[in-house]
């Protein structure tokens, strides 16, 4: 019973609300909307839902960006917290904070249960 969220690659200059154009929005799980999903999260999830209720529901939520800067998914306040990041410096999707702002911060707020 699994649902899977593809959040779309983005930047932003501030944290967003809304998750970016383009994101695939809820998907049943199946072949072809897994194809490009994170094996590790998948397998990692499936094997700890064996000791759940199988009817239960689970979402899994992939945002990702191969190659880029861990500073890019640090929000503003915890880049200020690890003064060993700064100063830094890049563009696009390694400007830091542009996709915590994007494509992490929208998800804040959202129950995580096990």
């Amino acid at each position: 019973n699994f649902r899977v969220f593809q959040t779309a690659t983005a930047t932003a200059a501030t944290e967003q609300h809304d998750v970016p154009v383009g994101s695939t929005g809820w998907l049943n799980l199946t072949a072809e909307t897994v194809e490009n999903f994170s094996a590790v999260c998948f397998m990692t999830v499936r094997d700890a839902m064996a000791a759940h209720d199988p009817s239960r529901p689970v979402g899994l939520v992939q945002a990702a960006v191969g190659g880029t800067r861990v500073e890019a998914w640090m929000s503003a306040a915890a880049l200020q917290k690890c003064p060993q990041f700064l100063p830094v410096s890049g563009h696009g999707t390694n400007e830091p904070t542009a996709l915590w702002n994007a494509m992490a911060a929208p998800w804040v707020g959202y129950q995580i249960r096990a």
